[in-house]
Order: structure tokens, then sequence, then C-alpha cells
């Protein structure tokens, strides 16, 4: 086989576990992860960051209100991914 498309194997591998990780995470640990959220917004200090962003609209809850959608498109794209390796 040629190295180059054993390295496209090895990447469409990798990023089809990625994506498996976080539509698990959306799809049935979505409440532990707005709790990670939780955490991680006071261990990494984005509010100077986002402060612009903030004043607008507040981007966190939106995206939170969409888990389970965002999950079911990652699972779609770990399928995807699943048909791009055996292919």
């Amino acid at each position: 086989m040629d190295t180059t498309y054993m390295s496209y194997k090895l990447i469409i591998m990798v990023l089809g576990i990625l994506n498996l990780i976080f539509a698990a995470l959306f799809l049935l640990w979505s409440n532990s992860l707005i709790q990670v959220n939780k955490i991680l917004k006071k261990w990494i200090a984005t509010d100077k960051i986002t402060e612009t962003l903030n004043d607008v609209h507040d981007v966190d809850s939106q995206i939170m209100k969409m888990r389970k959608p965002l999950g079911f498109v990652s699972l779609l794209l770990v399928v995807v991914f699943i048909f791009l390796y055996f292919y």
C-alpha cells in the first residue's frame, strides 16, 4: 500500500475516534458537559477575551441548548469517517 494512503486512513481513524468521543459527550453525558463547562470557565478566564461577544449575547447558553443536535451531527460524522476508512 501507498504510504500516503495509509497516512490518510490514520488521520480519518483518529478524527473518527475523537468525533465519537465528542458525540458520546453530547448525547450521553450532556448534563455533565454543562458542569465541565462551568468548571472550565473558572479555570480558563475568557471573560476579557469574549467581553465584546458577551455584550451582544451569551454564546455558551446557545451552544448548550444545541448539544443534542450537535451530538447527532457528530455521530453522523463518525459514520462518514468509518465509511471513508473502510472504503
